[in-house]
């Protein structure tokens, strides 16, 4: 989301939506980095600030910067899926984790109830491809 009006319609069509079927659900990926921020203050304020999403799933930079809390292991995605889940959303998944050994992709994924750490094969023999199907394994396989 390049501006803030674009932010600010999302929100509004969601609303709409939600009137019409309240069952409907919200993923919301807060795209604004890898490693340093690339989008405009006012979208990660945005960000900060409208947590009406369901589901999230930041990457390790974004979940650290929403969050104000330093990945470095487990115990800190834990704390930082509990951050997002204290403002209302339901399923946390964060991807391109790298605490454990860089040599693998992993992702975390948490709700209410389950905390899952699923890491892939060596990172350097695993096709992207392979890494959305795993990113699509965990939230099928534990939430749905």
């Amino acid at each position: 989301m390049g501006s803030l009006d674009i932010c600010e319609a999302v929100l509004e069509i969601f609303a709409r939506f939600k009137r019409t079927n309240p069952d409907i659900l919200y993923l919301c990926d807060p795209v604004m980095g890898n490693n340093r921020c690339f989008v405009k203050p006012e979208i990660t304020s945005f960000f900060k600030n409208n947590s009406q999403a369901d589901i999230i799933t930041p990457n390790q930079f974004e979940a650290e910067f929403l969050s104000g809390i330093k990945i470095n292991n487990v115990s800190d995605a834990i704390k930082v899926a509990k951050h997002f889940h204290n403002l209302g959303v339901k399923i946390v998944i964060i991807t391109g984790i790298n605490f454990q050994d860089e040599k693998y992709f992993q992702v975390f994924a948490s709700n209410a109830t389950k905390k899952y750490l699923v890491q892939s094969h060596n990172k350097e023999k695993t096709l992207i491809l392979q890494v959305q199907e795993i990113y699509l394994l965990v939230f099928f396989w534990v939430f749905i």
